[in-house]
């Protein structure tokens, strides 16, 4: 039985696991860096978040936590990380996401969240002690008709594109010139218990792509999300009242509905930045919001919308309610 009052207590495990995406992992590998989520997204963010630390890192110290143990698919990794090296130089603690409404011994997360006042870890394959990734085998083979038996996968899922084959083998290369151990399971308990008895082994081979993939990296288009989205946002704080016929498109039609937020339009308008800072909490537009918010003493999303009102609503429009 878990000691609740116990863990919440404690630093970063000697150990941790940051679950994530092969093609989210390929970048990390690449930049040699993790990129960190933003708390000032949402409420339950900033009331968890740790001062002057407006980004985080989300691990787990237990392998078989409720927040993935049930949620897996072709792609997904863990990475186990050296808690006591991150320790080292990071601030982090343990957090009850759900509290005692939600949390029971079988739904635990068991989170740890490294915390940093950048956006970025670098050096992160330092930090890295081995790999655990999940993919079919049986579904490659059969992909590129090297399949000698026709026996249906252990892992129902859809047959993975020439993007994902791409991933994989960029991946793989770069765990093994980086001498980061891998382990790779066909096998949903095997790659969730870490049972390296039941990894597989894979001929590289497998792993070419027929047709060039295609160009769009749905994983790392965060900075054209961010640019659409938020952007605008930011024009309205770093924009004078008396240059207005500066803003963009964007911008206006956000100032168009700039209201308080006890109107009707004003609270409608908060939950739609708070939609998009959300959507984009690990954006990299959100180091340059993070900036605004030390500078001007600002805690969360809906100080930095107030901020907005006080400049643009009572000193441009001059309404009264």
């Amino acid at each position: 039985m878990i000691n609740f009052k116990k863990y919440l207590i404690e630093g970063l495990s000697k150990i941790l696991f940051h679950y994530t995406h092969i093609g989210v992992f390929d970048q990390i590998l690449k930049t040699n860096k993790f990129k960190l989520a933003s708390d000032i997204a949402k409420d339950a963010e900033s009331n968890i978040s740790q001062n002057g630390k407006y980004f985080y890192l989300s691990t787990t110290r237990s392998k078989i936590g409720a927040y993935h143990v049930d949620k897996f698919s072709i792609g997904d990794c863990v990475i186990v990380l050296d808690g006591d090296k991150l320790a080292q130089k990071y601030k982090g603690k343990a957090i009850d996401y759900w509290g005692n409404y939600m949390r029971t011994p079988t739904n635990f997360e068991a989170e740890d969240r490294v915390y940093s006042d950048k956006q970025f870890i670098d050096n992160a394959m330092s930090y890295m002690k081995e790999i655990h990734m999940i993919i079919s085998k049986k579904y490659l083979e059969k992909l590129y008709g090297l399949d000698k038996i026709n026996k249906t996968p252990q892992i129902q899922n859809e047959v993975p594109d020439d993007y994902y084959i791409k991933k994989f083998r960029t991946v793989l290369l770069l765990l093994k010139k980086n001498n980061i151990p891998y382990y790779l399971y066909d096998n949903q308990n095997a790659w969730t218990t870490q049972n390296k008895n039941k990894a597989i082994e894979l001929d590289m081979n497998i792993l070419k792509y027929k047709d060039k993939p295609n160009n769009t990296d749905y994983f790392n288009n965060d900075k054209i999300r961010g640019k659409y989205y938020l952007k605008p946002w930011l024009e309205l704080y770093y924009t004078p009242i008396d240059k207005k016929e500066k803003l963009s498109k964007e911008a206006l039609k956000i100032l168009d509905y700039l209201e308080p937020i006890d109107s009707y339009r004003g609270k409608d308008k908060l939950n739609t930045f708070s939609s998009d800072m959300h959507n984009n909490y690990n954006n990299e537009i959100m180091s340059s919001f993070v900036d605004i918010f030390k500078k001007e003493n600002l805690k969360n999303y809906k100080d930095y919308y107030n901020f907005l009102v006080k400049k643009w609503y009572f000193k441009d429009k001059m309404k009264i309610y």
